[in-house]
């Protein structure tokens, strides 16, 4: 499979980081907010996100799973793969955190309301995609509110059911070509679902099936 990020949507998003970088002014209603001022020019003050610069909406994720996915940039278990443009976006904002900053800005983000995003894809099947979807609900559960567990682990998974198509598609293209998850021992979630990703989701169309079917779920 070709790279998620072509040649024209790379140049395309490097020129958009550079324009509107990711860092903003911070609100003044508290330590946490404040934080998070520094995240709002990429994925919004409301945590809705923005797509033309590849910054997914991450109001209302788990607390645990904003931690973890900070952590992993910070890492370079995530950002750190020379075609992820967003990803190397977000490490070095998250490397400007202490450890300390981490867990407030998390339970900010994660009592933010979620924002509704558009639907942006066409040419999924849903009823071909609810069949691929069983394999996933170990990890983001029948219903795609994500794992209970609260914590990261080989079958943690984020809520999917309101995530933007284009992410999911985004994420599932990394994880099919190895951007994401090919460190087992230091991403263990990551890890398995990179093998789910590939071993699943044989082309094209079967990543397009499974997120039609996503895109039924949560209404």
């Amino acid at each position: 499979m070709a790279s998620t990020v072509t040649r024209l949507s790379f140049i395309a998003a490097v020129a958009a980081a550079l324009s509107t970088g990711c860092w903003g002014p911070s609100p003044e209603s508290g330590p946490a907010a404040e934080i998070y001022g520094n995240c709002i020019s990429c994925h919004m003050e409301n945590g809705g996100g923005k797509q033309i610069i590849l910054a997914p909406a991450i109001a209302g994720l788990p607390q645990w799973y904003v931690e973890d996915s900070v952590r992993k940039f910070r890492s370079g278990v995530r950002g750190s793969h020379f075609y992820d443009v967003a990803g190397m976006r977000m490490r070095p904002m998250a490397r400007t955190l202490k450890e300390a900053q981490i867990t407030p800005v998390a339970e900010y983000v994660a009592n933010l309301p979620p924002v509704p995003q558009p639907k942006t894809m066409e040419g999924g099947d849903a009823t071909k995609g609810k069949a691929l979807f069983a394999t996933c609900t170990a990890c983001h559960g029948a219903d795609g509110s994500g794992t209970t567990l609260g914590k990261p682990g080989p079958t943690s998974g984020p809520p999917i059911a309101r995530m933007a198509d284009w992410y999911i598609y985004e994420q599932l293209s990394k994880f099919r070509t190895g951007m994401r998850g090919a460190d087992g021992k230091r991403d263990p979630n990551g890890f398995s679902m990179a093998n789910m990703a590939k071993t699943t989701l044989k082309n094209e169309q079967a990543v397009k099936d499974v997120i039609a079917y996503i895109g039924t779920l949560g209404k």
